[in-house]
Parts: structure tokens; C-alpha cells; sequence
């Protein structure tokens, strides 16, 4: 079987049919007489095809604005950035093997270490890989490098939404409301 012809075909397939669908050819040389009188039968052609673009999206000629209409649905209808997902968006890329809270007990390993030696985090973590008895002998020393960044991080980035929360009035009058401060002697975050 040939293929099939490429003049009825949309860029857009299932949007468009019929004359909608259909390119407009106009020749080249010879045979339409001048080049103004190319323009004129194309221009002829392309304003009864916006017609039926009109019609095709519902558009009266007496909206208040109805090229700006067709031309917000148009871009509704084809340019991916003007849609709308109602779903949750996938994530991309491999899954996390990285065990909830395993980062944070990382980022405490390394501190400690780093305490009682004058050593940089990469050397701390190349040190607690040689421990046997630890977890991170079973990972390698660039990933722990890259969690251990990422456990920093976040763990920032914690500490960051805590002190938001903490200087919040919302938080401020709940506290004022149960006779209880997040800042003091209450905050679980002082340990």
C-alpha cells in the first residue's frame, strides 16, 4: 500500500478536516497570471478558511474582540505551554534508593567526625566508609559525597522554614492562643 497523500493532512491530526485541513495551492509561474493576482486568490482563499475558523471554534463576528479570541484558542489548542494538566506531574529519572532519614544521620556522622578531627567532610566520609560496623561502607565514596550535599541542603532548607514559621504571626497567635512559644524552651528543633 503507498502512502497516502499528505495534502488532507494537518500538523495538528483529529483538530482539522475538510478545507481546514487542506493547504492552499496556488502555482507557481504561468498558469495564475501576475504575481499580484497570485496574492489576491491566496489572500481570497485564507480569509474564507478564517471564516470557517470562526465557526469551527464558535466565534460570533460580533464578539467584542473576536481575533483576539481565535487567537487565545488557537494557542489553547496548540501550544503545549497554554494548557492545562489536571494531574500530578511525573517525575522524571530513576527512583530514590536512598533511605528516608539515612542523609540526616550522615550529615550527624560526618559532624561528629569532623569535631574530633581536623578533617575536611570529603575525608570524614572516606573515614566512615573504612568503619565496618557503619551503613556506609556499602556505598561508594561519590555518593555518599553527593548525598551528604543534598542531606546539607535540605536540611537548610528545614531550618529555614522553621524560622519563617517561627516569626509568622499566625504561629505567634497560636502560641499566644495555647500559652505556647515556639521559641524558647518548647522548640523540639533545640536539642
Amino acid at each position: 500500500m503507498g502512502r497516502k497523500s499528505q495534502a488532507n493532512k494537518s500538523t495538528f491530526p483529529g483538530k482539522y478536516t475538510g478545507e481546514l485541513a487542506t493547504p492552499i495551492y496556488e502555482p507557481g509561474g504561468g498558469l495564475g497570471g501576475s504575481k499580484a493576482e497570485a496574492d489576491r486568490r491566496i489572500f481570497e482563499q485564507r480569509v474564507l478558511k478564517m471564516e470557517k475558523l470562526f465557526d469551527l471554534y464558535s466565534i460570533g463576528r460580533d464578539d467584542p474582540d473576536p481575533g483576539m479570541s481565535l487567537a487565545a484558542k488557537l494557542a489553547v489548542a496548540h501550544v503545549p505551554g497554554m494548557q492545562v494538566r489536571h494531574e500530578i506531574r511525573k517525575k522524571r529519572g530513576r527512583k530514590p534508593s536512598w533511605n528516608n532519614g539515612l542523609g540526616i544521620d550522615l550529615v550527624r556522622e560526618v559532624d561528629a567526625l569532623q569535631q574530633t578531627k581536623k578533617m575536611n567532610y570529603q575525608q570524614a566520609i572516606a573515614e566512615l566508609r573504612k568503619d565496618k560496623e557503619k551503613p556506609w561502607r556499602t556505598y561508594t565514596l561519590p555518593n555518599l559525597i553527593t548525598r551528604h550535599r543534598e542531606a546539607r541542603r535540605a536540611e537548610q532548607h528545614r531550618r529555614r522554614l522553621v524560622e519563617q514559621l517561627e516569626a509568622s504571626p499566625l504561629s505567634q497567635a497560636m502560641g499566644a492562643v495555647f500559652g505556647i512559644g515556639l521559641t524558647g524552651g518548647n522548640s523540639s528543633d533545640q536539642n
